[in-house]
């Protein structure tokens, strides 16, 4: 299993939002670390922003719950 804080490059990054989003469940940690990530100069391919914003939409649509 692959953790969103474990993400070293961007097949890891791939790896843990395809787990987030099938686990259905994120915690506020990983929440953080993906908000993070998003805000920081890291370099991430559209796709991965797209992956990143499918995460961000479920939680608002309710379909992905934020945990503690």
């Amino acid at each position: 299993m692959v953790r969103v804080s474990q993400i070293r490059s961007n097949a890891s990054l791939k790896k843990a939002t395809d787990h987030v989003l099938s686990a259905g469940q994120i915690n506020r940690q990983e929440y953080a670390q993906l908000t993070s990530l998003l805000l920081s100069n890291h370099k991430i391919t559209s796709q991965e922003l797209r992956a990143i914003n499918r995460i961000f939409d479920s939680i608002k649509q309710g379909t992905l719950k934020i945990i503690d």
